[in-house]
């Protein structure tokens, strides 16, 4: 289809773009008014204790540090894992059921914001539920890491740089909800009047 045929089969049903157009508009609005999420966002921190030494001069601190750092990716992954994640769920009163963990995997993001720190959110739909949550897979954790490393490296340990995540609502912009139902309504109302139209023509 060539693209004055587009403009005329547009032109020829702009009621039909408006209407959709509208109604993409009315979505976003109706999506910005739906109840914001709360967002828990707190930071941990991956250390080593350094070893006591009777020695002035040591190289145990500066390697207590690199390995702090090194161990970050790893606590990444656990923290990623299925195994934290379930704890977490199970000690936040939610079954870790196959659809939970799926939900709720998308809810948490964890994100390495330094060599030894770990910045770790949740979302929820109530104050309570979002803080508790963020409680419940920072202490899974901490205990999966602390077992982890009990044989191999005990010193190595992971602090929460506050006792409680900082908890707020989620940010919504209804310039931004309205401007995305634009946009998508007009995009769908012209994606359909291409269809119709390339339906006729074959």
């Amino acid at each position: 289809m060539e693209l004055k045929e587009l403009i005329n089969a547009i032109y020829a049903n702009k009621k039909l773009l408006v209407i959709f157009t509208l109604l993409g508009l009315f979505t976003g609005v109706a999506t910005f008014y739906l109840p914001a999420k709360f967002i828990s966002t707190g930071t941990l921190f991956i250390t080593r204790a350094v070893e006591k030494t009777d020695r002035y001069f040591t190289y145990e601190g500066y390697y207590s540090q690199q390995t702090a750092v090194a161990y970050t990716n790893t606590a990444v992954a656990l923290l990623e894992s299925i195994d934290v994640k379930t704890q977490a769920l199970e000690k936040a009163g939610i079954e870790p059921n196959g659809y939970n963990l799926k939900k709720y995997s998308k809810l948490v993001d964890i994100k390495k914001n330094g060599p030894q720190l770990i910045t770790l959110t949740v979302k929820d739909n109530s104050y309570e539920k979002s803080q508790s949550l963020w409680n419940s897979m920072a202490d899974s954790f901490i205990k999966y890491s602390d077992e982890a490393n009990f044989n191999t490296d005990p010193n190595l340990k992971i602090l929460k740089i506050s006792p409680e995540p900082v908890v707020k609502p989620e940010y919504k912009s209804i310039y931004f909800y309205s401007v995305c139902g634009l946009l998508g309504g007009f995009i769908f109302g012209v994606l359909l009047i291409t269809f119709k139209k390339y339906e006729t023509n074959y």
